[in-house]
């Protein structure tokens, strides 16, 4: 359902196949692969045609504050790639992004010195 209703240019079978076609040629996939993936892709988009399509305007914008905010991300991660947080971060007008090496998706979780800046971040936002 989420496939469904993000406003990417990879929420259609259509749209999937254009953006990996060029990573299908790049990891040299063979047909056999290829035919795994779009299988499982065509029954993982089928029950979109069940909902209706909600386009949101403005859904691309970067998202801005003026608060003071403190953005974590970490290497490797498979799901969310460690550039996105300084690139969330320019957006933001008070901004102090941190990329972590090592940590993938349990950056606040893991090393102790994440959770010593956290700390440090909620007792003086602003220093």
């Amino acid at each position: 359902m989420f496939a469904c209703q993000e406003d990417m240019d990879i929420n259609s079978l259509e749209g999937l196949a254009a953006k990996s076609a060029p990573l299908r040629h790049e990891l040299l996939w063979r047909a056999n692969l290829t035919k795994l993936f779009d299988d499982f892709m065509c029954g993982f988009y089928a029950p979109c045609e069940l909902f209706p399509n909600h386009f949101r305007a403005a859904f691309h914008d970067p998202v801005t504050a003026e608060i003071p905010t403190l953005v974590f991300s970490g290497l490797p991660d498979a799901t969310t790639a460690a550039s996105w947080g300084p690139e969330t971060a320019r957006h933001l007008a008070r901004e102090q992004s941190i990329v972590f090496p090592q940590t993938g998706r349990g950056t606040l979780a893991i090393p102790q010195s994440a959770w010593d800046l956290g700390a440090a971040f909620i007792g003086d936002p602003g220093g």
